[in-house]
């Protein structure tokens, strides 16, 4: 079904060949109530999209860990091939970054927290921590690869997190068994939208999601097709209809309801096939 066919549908459901003669503000009302129906409709059978998640991120070459620094004793830190280093520190200390044969002094004083991070040569790294107090080395990171920038340079975290919506664009949220094939250990799905994933699982994995509709406005093309099956299509003349007649005629707005409520259960109520597709082979198999 085309936008135009169900402006056509709804208007001759008030005997109207037009929207415009069913009632003043309906040409206005149309687009938001053509998205209210779709979204309402929708959620009888979401649209579904798959996407794959190439998950092959950095390695720390340190163990994923906080550690304690004591006051007094050097904690020495340090791996071949690092190309970015990140690391959060609390109270007050400093770090000797030896980066090949460039040495580097960060200090810090009375901190609650701060975070250091930056790229490295990719030879030999060394981040020593010193200072007479007490403090926290947060998830200490010497990288294998390269960022793009420094604020793209991770903690030493074991996981990381994947906004889904910034990936796919129709993105809405995921399935309720989101994973197709294989499923990563320890995977975490957070709100429906950030998957978390441990760094040692490498693999792609395949996805479902619920794809978000694309909204109708003023300016949409008539020849747009709805974003929906086409059994579902034919519920939204009615439900539509009832929106554009919620201010102005509640009687009819409840009796296209009812009949959209109607023609819900009925789709609803109808068996799914069960016949199996018959398979012929030119090979008699």
């Amino acid at each position: 079904m085309t936008l135009e066919e169900l402006r056509a549908s709804v208007a001759l459901l008030g005997f109207e060949t037009s929207l415009s003669a069913l009632d003043g503000t309906a040409e206005y009302s149309f687009p938001l109530c053509v998205n209210r129906g779709l979204w309402t409709v929708n959620r009888l059978r979401p649209q579904i999209g798959q996407f794959t998640l190439h998950h092959y991120p950095a390695k720390n070459l340190l163990p994923y860990q906080n550690i304690t620094h004591r006051g007094g004793v050097p904690v020495i830190l340090s791996a071949f091939g690092a190309k970015a280093y990140h690391f959060s520190v609390t109270g007050t200390g400093y770090c000797i970054l030896q980066d090949g044969d460039v040495e580097t002094r960060l200090s810090w004083k009375n901190q609650s927290i701060i975070t250091f991070s930056g790229h490295l040569e990719g030879k030999e790294a060394t981040l020593s921590f010193g200072g007479e107090q007490d403090y926290t080395i947060l998830s200490p990171a010497l990288w294998n690869q390269a960022f793009s920038s420094e604020k793209d340079i991770p903690a030493g975290e074991k996981n990381m997190a994947y906004d889904l919506a910034s990936l796919v664009d129709d993105f809405l949220r995921l399935d309720a068994n989101p994973f197709i094939g294989q499923v990563p250990n320890g995977a975490v799905i957070d709100s429906g939208k950030v998957l978390w994933l441990s760094r040692e699982c490498e693999g792609s994995y395949h996805l479902r999601y619920r794809k978000a509709l694309p909204p109708v406005s003023i300016d949409t093309p008539f020849d747009t097709k709805l974003p929906l099956d086409e059994d579902l299509c034919q519920l939204l003349p009615l439900l539509v209809a009832s929106y554009l007649c919620l201010d102005s005629d509640e009687d009819k707005a409840a009796y296209y309801y009812r009949l959209y409520e109607d023609s819900r259960r009925q789709m609803l109520a109808e068996p799914p096939s069960s016949t199996l597709p018959f398979i012929y082979s030119f090979n008699n198999w």
